[in-house]
């Protein structure tokens, strides 16, 4: 059984690159800007998770106008103020056993609609979680990759705080945990640079260009992403399936 840390930072770098991502957005002028729920959370959590030695967690929201849910183009200078349509909910949480060891690794992100007199319709639901112990815990029937993207889930604390209703995600059967589909681990950066990508306006993408921001990105992604595309490299060189080799449970 393949062990996490044959591909996975160990708990101290990872926490060490995401404090340094909320650090650098608290004070980043677009963030402050146009996004200042984002920039007050991200300069709370920074206190709150950088002397932190057992847990690291972050829960926002980001609001956007989504031009093509409208049939418009984002590039269009006239789109660029409009009231937004959309909030993305921004969640993850690291849950550490001592130095070496993770418990759990989980990241978030709801995309949901903005309605009349504050209230929100929940469109979509995604997670990004790592399966930090190999054996199973009972609770599960069969094997599951160590990191998979999984649809839906229970509803988040800050979805709830919206307004957001149980009665909303019932049809999404969140009780359901398959299929958890093998994918690439996430990131709090990358995950936020993701949410910019495909919900995409003037202003943020000129955030996603700013060269500090595409240092955190980058930095991240050799961390995260490198050494797992570097293990499945070795597990395709060796006539194996990936499916198999990142499987545990």
């Amino acid at each position: 059984m393949m062990e996490l840390s044959e591909f996975y930072p160990a708990p101290a770098d990872l926490v060490s690159s995401e404090v340094r991502v909320l650090n650098h957005l608290r004070n980043q002028p677009y963030i402050k800007e146009v996004q200042p729920t984002f920039a007050r959370d991200t300069a709370q959590y920074y206190e709150q998770n950088r002397a932190n030695k057992v847990r690291f967690e972050f829960s926002s929201s980001l609001d956007i106008w989504h031009a093509a849910m409208m049939g418009k183009s984002w590039t269009n200078p006239r789109n660029e103020r409009k009231r937004p349509n959309l909030r993305l909910v921004i969640a993850m949480r690291i849950e550490r056993l001592g130095q070496r060891a993770y418990e759990s690794i989980t990241y978030c992100m709801a995309v949901c609609r903005i309605r009349t007199q504050g209230n929100h319709t929940i469109l979509r639901k995604f997670h990004f979680d790592i399966a930090c112990n190999g054996a199973s815990s009972g609770r599960r029937l069969q094997q599951h990759p160590r990191c998979h993207l999984q649809y839906c889930g229970a509803m988040l604390p800050r979805m709830q705080q919206m307004g957001c209703r149980q009665a909303q995600l019932d049809p999404l059967h969140p009780w359901l945990s398959e299929p958890r589909i093998f994918c690439a681990p996430m990131s709090l950066g990358l995950l936020i640079d993701m949410a910019f990508h495909e919900f995409p306006d003037p202003r943020s993408a000129r955030f996603r260009q700013d060269p500090s921001w595409r240092g955190l990105v980058h930095e991240q992604q050799e961390l995260v992403l490198l050494p797992f595309h570097r293990k499945c490299s070795e597990i395709i060189a060796s006539q194996q399936r990936l499916t198999d080799e990142f499987y545990v449970g």
